[in-house]
């Protein structure tokens, strides 16, 4: 009796759920769910795919064939391939299976040596799944370019584009380019680092020149024909220089030469002297130009000044600032000074004066005097002059000191006592370092 009652109630319940629209809308959707979710898993269809796009890993594993010959990979390293793949659609499809859950690497078995190569690619699954399989890949092979490392230096070549001597103005001359850097280290693949013979410094000039001019110049490797070394992975230690172009402006002026270490009376009333030749064709800075009646053609010191006629050549190799633009070598100064006396004195290093010595080091001369010092000068000044007033100095700028070893130096010696003689000749002494 009570069986019958319960059977009742839930057929009744059923009748009830029925009728209401929203229960039954429900059930429907879960069932439709459900039947999806079995179709999608249990009976979907084996489809196929291609996932564009998969980046080629070609990392060197150090135990692969190429690190054991110790050669790299060069050039080119960005690859991607296309992959084809089979499987239940659910599982290859684009939300499902993407670029980033294949892997492709090249197998290296084929590399025998340096230079360039095909390599077979393989690819497989981040995360291994039997149900999906990798069918084929497009291309299935690579080329890679494999050489060992190689880094040298090279010299920096100025390459000036029109040619360096057609882009000064009329009037005006271009001389030698000037680097910031004079040479680079080129590092990279020890077959395309054998080609360079040199790397130029690339300016284009697209104006004429009446004043010295600066640019940035792209560094370019070139072989032994001028040609340029297009290879990608080349790494310069410096990537580009700064080519300064000198300007020059022509004149003719008369020669002149500077004094040094001249008495003060020189100063203003020089000993007579010429010049050979007396005029020259030269080429100044044009900031300069303007205010030049002469120029000189080098310096005369008065430790080279005899008390007799002096001839001191002036080579044009020595000037700066100067260009010569006549065919010649040498300049000559002649210098009168026979009208002066010259006297022999012993100097006493009692006083003598060392410049630039190092706070931690005791220097000392060797001897006590230098013997027969040339004095030159006027008779009446010569006449009352003694060694006392005759004084030394040693540069120690660019001497090197050992300690305990006795060192030949330069010494400088001036008349001080009077302003119109001076020590002729070229001294060395012995200094002692502590």
């Amino acid at each position: 009796m009570y069986e019958m009652k319960d059977e009742q109630e839930k057929k009744f319940l059923l009748k009830n759920l029925l009728a209401d629209n929203k229960a039954v809308f429900f059930i429907s959707l879960l069932a439709a769910f459900s039947l999806w979710i079995w179709v999608s898993v249990y009976a979907s269809p084996e489809a196929e795919r291609i996932v564009a796009n998969v980046k080629v890993n070609i990392d060197i594993d150090e135990k692969s064939i190429p690190a054991q010959m110790g050669l790299q990979i060069f050039g080119n390293k960005e690859f991607d391939a296309n992959v084809t793949v089979t499987g239940p659609k659910y599982l290859i499809s684009e939300t499902a299976l993407s670029a980033a859950d294949i892997i492709i690497v090249p197998q290296y078995n084929t590399v025998t040596g340096p230079g360039g190569t095909r390599v077979q690619l393989t690819a497989a699954l981040v995360n291994e799944n039997r149900n999906i399989k990798l069918v084929s890949l497009s291309p299935a092979t690579i080329s890679l370019y494999f050489d060992t490392e190689k880094e040298a230096e090279f010299t920096i070549v100025p390459d000036i584009v029109p040619d360096i001597e057609n882009i000064a103005e009329i009037g005006f001359i271009s001389e030698n380019p000037v680097l910031s850097a004079s040479s680079v280290t080129v590092k990279g693949a020890a077959s395309e680092v054998a080609k360079i013979s040199k790397v130029s410094a690339r300016v284009i000039v697209d104006e004429i020149l009446g004043s010295t001019q600066s640019y940035p110049a792209e560094l370019i490797p070139v072989d032994k024909n001028g040609n340029e070394v297009e290879y990608t992975d080349l790494e310069l230690s410096v990537a580009s220089v700064a080519v300064t172009i000198p300007i020059k402006k022509k004149m003719q002026l008369p020669a002149t030469v500077d004094f040094i270490n001249s008495p003060i009376k020189y100063l203003t009333e020089p000993l007579p002297f010429t010049v050979s030749p007396v005029t020259a064709n030269i080429a100044v800075l044009p900031e300069t130009a303007a205010d030049l009646l002469d120029f000189s053609a080098g310096s005369v010191d008065f430790a080279n000044i005899d008390s007799t006629v002096n001839t001191i050549k002036l080579p044009v190799s020595e000037l700066k600032d100067i260009t010569v633009l006549d065919d010649i070598t040498e300049f000559a100064a002649t210098i009168d000074a026979r009208g002066m006396s010259k006297k022999l004195f012993n100097v006493s290093l009692e006083n003598i004066d060392f410049l630039n010595k190092p706070d931690n080091v005791n220097v000392a001369p060797v001897a006590g005097e230098i013997k027969n010092v040339a004095a030159v000068g006027p008779e009446h000044s010569v006449s009352v002059l003694d060694a006392g007033g005759i004084y030394v100095e040693v540069d120690l700028a660019d001497i090197d000191l050992i300690s305990n070893a006795p060192i030949k130096v330069k010494a400088n010696i001036y008349v001080k006592s009077v302003n119109d003689c001076w020590c002729f000749g070229q001294y060395m002494i012995e200094i002692k370092v502590e």
